[in-house]
């Protein structure tokens, strides 16, 4: 199924620029948790908080409810911004060997405070062939708006990413290196570069990335058993930083974040408590 593959290609930092929705849960060890787990549905619920991270209402902030199938891959992702009055659904289906072949995203705007909320589609077309990803074709409002093109190393391994607005603006793809273990060490694209290194495990410790003049460096810890517990960001415009409480089977109950804007000096705390529900 190289459909996975594909996506192990792209940034697995909260900063990815990649057009897939959601693409952290389309990685395999993502897949194999869940499945592992027979999580059928997480949700995860964050609260405005002060420094101590005790929350400064009873009202939540955003949520996200994600649904997999029994398989442990993703089918749908539910998103509510409370303040804002937005929703995000995207859903996910596959063929009859995993291979991705839609994505659609139903954005509403105003859709529980207006009579007339704005409602905006779009929709990802996979066209596949002996279960690779040739294409990915994207339509927003029913208007054909992309096509992303992809091109497979000798292992199968996707090392360039096109689009045909790029190509009819001639801007440059995206160039793909891989390590040995098939993991991406470097993407190459006209809006930056970003740079991977990784433990003995495959797992993710360092993130570096220049993009339209910024610079981002991602750290990520994690426990004996590979689970992450804390990620934490130093940029140009910002700094971040998460820590996570996992319980014996690596799934996260609990996420504590700070958002720190040197620009204006102040601080932004979250808690975020996730809830399983099994098949």
């Amino acid at each position: 199924m190289k459909v996975f593959l594909l996506f192990l290609i792209a940034s697995v930092s909260i900063l990815a620029q990649d057009f897939i929705p959601h693409l952290e849960q389309l990685q395999q060890n993502v897949i194999n948790k869940m499945k592992a787990n027979k999580v059928k549905r997480m949700e995860a619920i964050s609260y405005q908080t002060d420094a101590n991270f005790y929350p400064l209402s009873e009202k939540y902030y955003y949520s996200y409810n994600y649904e997999y199938n029994e398989m442990g891959m993703i089918t749908l992702v539910d998103y509510f911004n409370v303040e804002q009055d937005l929703r995000i659904e995207t859903t996910y289906a596959y063929d009859q060997y995993g291979t991705i072949e839609s994505i659609v995203v139903t954005e509403t705007s105003g859709g529980t405070q207006s009579s007339n909320p704005v409602v905006t589609n779009t929709t990802f077309w996979a066209t596949v062939t002996d279960g690779t990803i040739e294409r990915m074709t994207k339509y927003v409002s029913g208007e054909l708006t992309n096509v992303y093109l992809f091109n497979y190393d000798g292992l199968g391994l996707a090392s360039i990413l096109d689009s045909t607005v790029d190509l009819s603006s001639g801007v440059p793809n995206t160039l793909y290196t891989f390590n040995l273990e098939g993991n991406v060490v470097s993407k190459t694209s006209p809006n930056g570069n970003t740079f991977y290194t990784y433990d003995d495990k495959g797992n993710v410790i360092k993130e570096e990335m220049e993009i339209s003049g910024s610079r981002y460096e991602t750290t990520s810890d994690y426990d004996g058993d590979g689970n992450l517990v804390g990620v934490t960001v130093n940029g140009t415009a910002f700094t971040m930083n998460w820590i996570f409480q996992n319980d014996s089977a690596g799934l996260t109950l609990n996420g504590y974040s700070t958002y720190y804007t040197p620009g204006e000096g102040t601080s932004n705390y979250e808690w975020t408590t996730f809830i399983y529900t099994n098949y």
